[in-house]
């Protein structure tokens, strides 16, 4: 884990004035301990999937050209 320590009572606020009209954002604990969501790991799986694929079709396109080389100059393959 990060070391972080990980709290799950609830917050108590004192809040002096009118605050009807505030809005308060609060962060996910994902966010706040450095937790990817659902969706960013699903994107990024994604992401290295395609790059995977990428680099496979260039190592098949690279392999083809060196054996076409190989066999235009005679050499073993």
């Amino acid at each position: 884990m990060s070391g972080m320590a990980f709290d799950d009572s609830p917050a108590q606020v004192n809040v002096e004035g009118d605050v009807s009209e505030k809005k308060v954002e609060v962060q996910d604990q994902n966010e706040v301990g450095g937790m990817p969501s659902r969706q960013e790991e699903i994107l990024s799986y994604g992401l290295a999937w395609c790059i995977c694929q990428q680099d496979l079709q260039f190592s098949t396109l690279l392999n083809r050209q060196v054996q076409q080389t190989n066999t235009e100059k005679g050499w073993p393959g």
